[in-house]
């Protein structure tokens, strides 16, 4: 910690990491992921002692007992484990939570256990009987996180209501909800000596709260986005945070200086579209942008794969977050964009100028598509909702209410009719555009269903979700007829070729899978891509697939020999410049340079 230098890396899981503990007895990390799996790492060999699989939903958090022979782990499969570290065996599942769990906590005794979610409830587990012995339930929002004091006489809890409150272990009873925070509380943690409880918030702060009084007594502000995680050093006046800027700062209590910035670099593409009439592709990116890139030729003729560096010819800035999804306009003339900052923007696809931006959503929008005929927008939203927007007015014409947990994805039928969204809580459901009525409600993929498709006649819907399996729908009967399963880890994105004879799956294992659809079978798998496949595209004029993920790169693949025949990445800060003779470098700051575009000569 003293430079900054990387020590160890684990590598093992295959998607996001979500959260990470030490043992408080044992060199042992423990760290939970987008995988769902728990694994257990040996802090001085680096390598990996156990894997936990038994969760069926993402693993979003860790916590070892304070003798370190436990680990709880929470799951959006709504269950907590406890596990027994020395044999890696599942000592209890615990039951009650109805909806993705977030954090966990040991209390000191070993004996109990606290668990907080998306249900909006803290709940206390009696570990000796595995029963649930009370239930806290006054935040008007998710709990994204909970802490004990030292003495663990109180708990806080962190919420989607921008709220922190305060509980007595002992009788339940909130003792104070602390306000100052203008947007969700996504972390909390209280000093070695209970006096300080540090708050983090998607507002970009950190704050500082006097347990005594209840009075916040500093707002640490250096992160440039919002703040994910904080703790604190378990003997120094330091606190660490980590950011949505891609920083891990340090921060010295006394004073509120940031000491040391440790910076890494992600620009993921979260979504891509192609226009209907020119050779144009336009990317949603976790940089707030959106860029437009003309991609006539990539590719083209290339016998071997090329890797290149491109530069947007335009990019658009507008939204105060990232931007999950884009979508043109059956003309091509538009171009629609949403993200976390709750709003969708419609572009002028020719100029790039803003048009329009829509307002409804009461939190992030996840997904949109243009109805085939131009005139209307869908829109899926974590606020349970799916909207249905007039692209000549900007007004929301309908609110589809009727999914009771967050919705991911969304798609119209290719004549109009039907619009079919998905999300979490294994939900999926087929509206009538013109009516506004759920006419079938489906439950699969285990807990979040990120994607949805209809065949080109309008015949299937085909999904996909947490548990790496494709369903395909009978539309008339309404039955699941295929289960296509070769993922390891969600599937996140869904295409269908032109004539509907195959379907193309992307997914968090890194991997799309070709899919013949009369047989079942899985003819080819794609690989390349270096994390998360978040977009699929079929060009039909060029014969070819393409793809866009978390690893930054936009990627192009002839699907009948199974190669990818280019790969584009945006251009970074530092692209192309060299920084040898550049002294006093420790090897993180080389690693981040590099990461950002920059190059040393030694490699070559």
């Amino acid at each position: 910690m003293a430079d900054g230098q990387q020590l160890k890396l684990f590598k093992g899981h295959n998607s996001w990491v979500w959260q990470v503990a030490f043992s408080p007895v044992h060199p042992i990390l423990a760290s939970g992921g987008q995988d769902h799996q728990v694994r257990l790492w040996d802090l001085d060999s680096g390598e990996c002692l156990r894997v936990l699989a038994d969760h069926t939903g993402i693993v979003t958090a860790v916590a070892f007992s304070p003798d370190g022979t436990l680990l709880a782990s929470a799951s959006g499969d709504q269950t907590v484990r406890v596990w027994e570290v020395a044999t890696g065996d599942c000592r209890q599942v615990l039951y009650g939570h109805e909806a993705c769990v977030w954090s966990v906590v040991f209390q000191h005794d070993g004996q109990t256990l606290f668990s907080a979610g998306e249900d909006s409830a803290v709940r206390g587990w009696d570990l000796a009987t595995g029963t649930c012995r009370s239930v806290w339930q006054e935040h008007q929002g998710w709990i994204r996180a909970i802490a004990l004091s030292p003495d663990s006489e109180i708990l806080a809890s962190a919420s989607f209501d921008h709220t922190i409150k305060l509980w007595d272990v002992d009788t339940g009873a909130c003792l104070d909800t602390l306000t100052g925070h203008h947007k969700t509380v996504t972390s909390v943690a209280f000093s070695a000596d209970g006096k300080c409880l540090a708050s983090a918030s998607y507002d970009q702060t950190i704050k500082l709260w006097d347990m005594t009084t209840g009075d916040c007594w500093q707002t640490l502000q250096r992160h440039t986005n919002l703040v994910w995680a904080v703790a604190f050093h378990p003997q120094e006046r330091i606190l660490a945070s980590g950011g949505e800027d891609y920083t891990a700062r340090l921060w010295e209590l006394e004073t509120g200086y940031c000491t040391k910035t440790l910076q890494g670099y992600s620009n993921t593409i979260y979504g891509i579209a192609l226009h209907s009439a020119q050779r144009l592709l336009a990317s949603a990116h976790k940089d707030q942008t959106i860029k437009l890139f003309d991609y006539h030729g990539a590719a083209a003729g290339s016998k071997q794969p090329l890797t290149t560096q491109i530069t947007p010819f335009r990019v658009l800035r507008g939204h105060q977050g990232r931007v999950l999804s884009v979508d043109f306009s059956p003309t091509g003339h538009q171009l629609a964009s949403a993200g976390t900052d709750r709003t969708i923007k419609l572009w002028d696809a020719d100029t790039g100028h803003l048009r329009q931006t829509l307002q409804g959503h009461q939190s992030w929008v996840w997904a949109i598509t243009f109805h085939p005929q131009g005139h209307l927008l869908a829109s899926a939203s974590y606020d349970q909702t799916v909207k249905l927007w007039d692209v000549t007015t900007g007004e929301c014409q309908q609110t589809l209410q009727g999914h009771d947990s967050s919705v991911l994805t969304v798609a119209f039928s290719p004549d109009g009719q039907w619009l079919a969204s998905g999300g979490y809580n294994q939900s999926i459901k087929l509206w009538e555009v013109a009516t506004g009525e759920c006419r079938h409600t489906w439950h699969a993929h285990g807990n979040r269903v990120w994607a949805v498709a209809f065949s080109p006649d309008a015949r299937w819907l085909a999904t996909g979700g947490d548990d790496g399996t494709i369903q395909m729908w009978n539309l008339a009967t309404g039955e699941s007829q295929k289960n296509l399963a070769n993922h390891t880890a969600p599937v996140l994105s869904l295409a269908f070729s032109p004539n509907g004879d195959t379907l193309y799956s992307g997914g968090a294992d890194q991997l799309i899978n070709v899919w013949d659809l009369a047989s079942g079978d899985c003819t080819i798998t794609l690989s390349g891509h270096q994390s998360w496949v978040w977009s699929l595209q079929y060009d039909a004029e060029a014969s070819r697939l393409i793809s866009a993920g978390q690893d930054e790169t936009i990627r192009y693949w002839s699907t009948q020999i199974g190669s990818c025949l280019a790969t584009q990445q945006c251009e970074r800060p530092y692209e192309g410049m060299w920084f040898d003779g550049a002294f006093g470098l420790t090897d993180a700051q080389r690693s981040t340079l590099k990461a950002l575009g920059a190059k040393d000569h030694s490699e070559f």
